[in-house]
């Protein structure tokens, strides 16, 4: 009598244990499930950021070019002015000095 109990306390511990691991088997199933789910959003999320950060950089570097092509252009035009002013400032010097005489 004493085995046969303890063998059906064993069965019905066994049958328990069964039955947790079939619920918990279900359980991570459906954890992995989610985590197949959000890890596909969490690769989204990273390749969007990395995508933006990239467009972020390649504006920035065209604002900077934009900046310097400025300068270089109002320089020029600087110059130009400023050469186009000492040549009148010239022509002037020289009716200047004529007309005295």
């Amino acid at each position: 009598m004493k085995y046969i109990n303890i063998v059906v306390f064993y069965q019905e511990e066994y049958e328990q244990l069964v039955k947790i691991h079939k619920d918990e088997g279900i359980l991570l199933f459906e954890l992995e499930s989610k985590i197949e789910a959000i890890e596909s959003e969490y690769v989204q999320v990273v390749e969007d950021r990395k995508r933006r950060a990239e467009e972020k950089r390649i504006r920035e570097e065209q604002i900077y070019l934009m900046g310097r092509a400025a300068v270089t252009i109002q320089s020029f035009w600087k110059g130009f002015k400023v050469r186009q002013l000492i040549k009148s400032l010239k022509k002037k010097k020289k009716k200047g000095k004529g007309r005295r005489k």
